[in-house]
């Protein structure tokens, strides 16, 4: 028998190139679950089951987004517009854009009553809040027909079809994988490919906030060429970038700074050629972390949600119901005036 060992080099996502990022992109892309795919899905298939729309061949990536859109409507109601358009919704999709207002008896939420008066569009599809995105254009067009008067009922279609994709269009795709791939996280292979997740408990505060600024900063010199040439100085390095944030960190006195304050701190420095780095500083810096909660978090977060609202819903309706006490007008006595006074 013979036993091979093979040795990896494993990287982190801001030593990588810019070939292999979008190669690690692209293998996280086909692991990544979306949460939320399967109820944008339902939003979907219920807006076409009330609209006599199908959408179809729709894909997006990181920039854009297309998709097409068959319509069973005839010639006459695809060129409605204005006013008239208005009376075809209203006619024709009231009950469904519109529900009676629900109210919940004495804190029992099993005994409730629909308002004969009052209506809510809250989430009519689905229950889920893509329903309001996709349904957005139909609303706006609703409250305000007259300033939209040449809008068609194809273009609003068209708008909220396109809405229907966008609701999970992962346009910010690549900032989530810099989220997810923090230091302490995921490693990549030499290969260029993701392999597993690597726990470093014992890496210092200032190494975290040294790898989080230089993801920025490798970020940027991609996006930006007039910054990708300083970003490449030889005479400039990551280190001296943040003896610098720290150094002016000590002296602005503050414990607190927001993303945007370090990240131009450390831009500042590799754009100004003649800077004064200052002396190095020991210190532990506290670097925030994005939290991903699972699926079953968010479905507590979701139905504490909705508790809360109804709960608030039943206050109010419970303070309207109590009477209210009339205040009694105290009398004030008047005295007449007396002949015998004078």
């Amino acid at each position: 028998m013979r036993t091979i060992t093979r040795t990896y080099d494993l990287f982190q996502l801001a030593e990588l190139s810019a070939a292999a990022r979008d190669t690690a992109y692209n293998e996280w892309l086909h692991t990544f679950e979306y949460g939320w795919d399967s109820d944008n899905r339902n939003t979907l298939e219920a807006f076409e089951s009330v609209f006599k729309v199908k959408v179809n061949d729709w894909s997006y990536d990181t920039c854009r987004y297309s998709y097409r859109f068959t319509s069973r409507y005839s010639g006459e109601e695809e060129e409605l517009s204005g006013i008239r358009l208005m009376k075809h919704i209203v006619n024709n999709y009231w009950h469904t854009l519109f529900k009676p207002k629900t109210y919940y008896l004495k804190g029992n939420f099993n005994k409730q009553r629909k308002s004969r008066i009052f209506t809510d569009n809250c989430c009519v599809l689905t229950g889920y809040c893509a329903d309001e995105d996709i349904l957005r254009p139909i609303y706006d067009f609703l409250k305000a027909p007259e300033p939209l008067c040449t809008t068609s009922w194809t273009s609003a279609l068209t708008a909220s079809s396109s809405r229907a994709v966008t609701i999970w269009n992962t346009s910010a795709a690549k900032r989530v994988l810099r989220r997810v791939a923090q230091p302490t996280t995921t490693s990549f292979w030499k290969t260029e490919k993701c392999i597993t997740d690597k726990n470093d408990s014992d890496m210092k505060g200032t190494e975290h906030f040294k790898r989080t600024i230089q993801m920025y900063l490798e970020q940027r010199a991609a996006e930006d060429t007039l910054f990708a040439r300083n970003y490449r100085n030889p005479a400039k390095n990551i280190d001296d970038c943040v003896t610098y944030i720290l150094n002016y960190v000590q002296r602005s006195g503050c414990n607190g700074f927001t993303d945007g304050e370090i990240f131009g701190q450390a831009v500042h420095y590799y754009d100004e050629n003649e800077i004064e780095v200052g002396k190095p500083i020991q210190c532990q810096v506290a670097v925030n972390h994005v939290v991903e909660l699972t699926a079953e978090e968010k479905a507590e977060v979701r139905q504490n949600a909705v508790r809360r609202y109804q709960e608030e819903e039943l206050r109010k309706l419970q303070n309207r119901s109590k009477p209210r006490t009339a205040t009694k007008a105290t009398a004030q006595e008047v005295q007449q005036p007396n002949l015998f006074n004078f």
